[in-house]
């Protein structure tokens, strides 16, 4: 049975296809032919074949050691993909199919090494790993556990990059009361606003789902710029109302700038997303209509997570 990570990379491998040069001959051709159509026995002698006459030709390796992983032969795919790696043939691909073979062979520490070059050349799915069944008996090695977590957490220890997790949660949402976040009461039987704030994709990205008192919704995308420290905000509502804004890491929290479009027309914005304890944040925005010579509250929410608004 073909693995997933096969099927990847048989649909890696037939992308090269069309950029070839020279132009291969027919019997080649028909190898390439059978190759995508997983004829692996009828390809792998006439790609044997052409890897003889021409050495250099990386993806080439790089599908002899396809034919060989699935037709049982790992060591020799093993060092297929060597030379594929070492010619710049798809290394992650490569180097993820020789950590398989090498888990086939017995080899542990190798298999990892080759998942941890892997992860060196760009690889960067961790769920692909768990669900590939050549590595499962890997998952609770030392070094395998370390890797996981690594690939799970991209981000930690990076600058700013928790800038938000304060804010991470289910949340009702009520006007600050008297200037004091911590002294705020939900109101009891009064409507209330509920917002619901998720990170997704591996930290890179975190999502707000708001809804208020009377149904309405809007949502932001919030980007983690890597390169800046800065998080990078675009909201809209169920109204039309569009905020853009950058944000930078502050003590407590988090402070963002920007512009926000409205049928009034564009005006400049900013925004403090500050956390008082672990369940209650502070969401302040303003607005200037004269280029930031005065500004004007917008609004001044007292956020309280779910599970503390119900004692």
């Amino acid at each position: 049975m073909v693995s997933l990570i096969s099927i990847l990379a048989l649909a890696t491998a037939s992308l090269t296809m069309s950029v070839q040069a020279p132009a291969p001959s027919p019997e080649y051709r028909e190898a390439i032919s059978n190759f995508l159509d997983a004829n692996w026995a009828k390809a792998e002698p006439f790609i044997a074949k052409h890897v003889i006459e021409k050495p250099d030709d990386g993806p080439a390796w790089y599908r002899l050691g396809l034919c060989h992983y699935n037709m049982g032969r790992y060591q020799e795919a093993v060092d297929d993909f060597g030379k594929a790696v070492k010619l710049q043939a798809f290394p992650p691909i490569s180097l993820l199919l020789s950590a398989c073979c090498e888990n086939r062979l017995g080899h542990k520490e190798q298999a990892i090494s080759a998942l941890e070059q892997a992860v060196q050349n760009g690889l960067a799915s961790a769920n692909r790993l768990r669900e590939e069944p050549d590595l499962k008996s890997l998952l609770k090695e030392p070094r395998m556990v370390t890797l996981m977590d690594r690939l799970d957490n991209p981000l930690r220890g990076v600058e700013a990059s928790d800038a938000m997790d304060h804010w991470v949660g289910d949340w009702v949402v009520t006007g600050t009361q008297n200037n004091d976040p911590l002294t705020t009461r939900v109101p009891k039987g009064q409507r209330t606003a509920h917002n619901h704030i998720v990170k997704v994709l591996q930290g890179y990205g975190v999502q707000e789902n708001w809804t208020d008192a009377f149904g309405g919704e809007g949502k932001s995308f919030f980007i983690f710029d890597q390169a800046s420290k800065v998080w990078r905000q675009l909201w809209v509502s169920d109204t039309g109302w569009v905020v853009q804004k950058v944000g930078h890491q502050v003590k407590n929290g988090i402070e963002f700038e920007g512009k926000q479009l409205q049928r009034g027309g564009e005006t400049m914005a900013k925004e403090s997303l500050i956390a008082y304890s672990p369940d209650r944040v502070r969401q302040r925005g303003e607005t200037s209509t004269d280029g930031g010579k005065t500004w004007t509250v917008s609004f001044d929410l007292t956020y309280v997570r779910t599970k503390a608004a119900k004692k």
